[in-house]
């Protein structure tokens, strides 16, 4: 897998998203240029990425997770081994998702 290109296309994605935020907040904003950075750009630019990283490497990754969960979940009974003595997961990180308002959750706006 060629990081390197995915990283720069990436930020030819960062770099198109703001151009269309910019675009965006313009008093006098011109739909094709609007256009032309959220959508068209960033479409060539995904599609770009999509081929580099290739089914084999979508594959080859997927494998690579499941052999590292089976490290930590017990076969026999699916219990996640090592595990705090906790029973209640939620309260690990000391809150829940309702206990956070929208405006901190990491994509705010988005239900």
């Amino acid at each position: 897998m060629d990081r390197r290109k995915i990283y720069e296309l990436l930020c030819e994605v960062i770099k198109e998203a703001e151009l269309g935020k910019k675009e965006c907040l313009r008093d006098d904003f011109e739909e094709w240029r609007l256009c032309n950075h959220a959508w068209e750009n960033i479409e060539s630019l995904v599609d770009k990425i999509s081929e580099t990283i290739t089914r084999e490497h979508r594959t080859m990754v997927e494998l690579r997770r499941v052999k590292s969960l089976s490290k930590i979940i017990n076969s026999k009974d699916s219990s996640v081994k090592n595990l705090s003595e906790s029973n209640n997961i939620a309260w690990i990180s000391g809150e829940i998702d309702s206990d956070v308002s929208l405006e901190d959750r990491p994509f705010p706006g988005i239900l």
